[in-house]
């Protein structure tokens, strides 16, 4: 989102998004591409979005984030906390 506000072109939100990695995230980083030296310079945004998504949400989680969201019923809720669930879920 913050990219979109500020217009960042694709080409600088890998390198701003890695530079905003810390711990474990950024020894992850680290080691991913030290061990990928050519690709470095090829990773786009959309690759680098994957990568991130496939490392620390594994397929389990968005196959159980799917399945709240498929299940999802207003039941007792508020319409308001039922918005609230409803947006929170469809972000997956």
């Amino acid at each position: 989102f913050i990219f979109e506000v500020m217009e960042c072109p694709d080409r600088y939100r890998v390198v701003c998004a890695q530079l905003q990695l810390t711990g474990d995230a950024r020894l992850w980083w680290n080691a991913y591409w030290c061990m990928r030296p050519g690709e470095k310079a090829g990773c786009t945004w959309d690759m680098f979005k994957e990568l991130v998504r496939d490392k620390y949400y594994p397929s389990y989680y968005w196959a159980e984030m799917e399945r709240q969201f498929l299940a999802l019923q207003q039941g007792t809720r508020t319409v308001d906390e039922y918005e609230r669930e409803f947006t929170r879920l469809a972000a997956f």
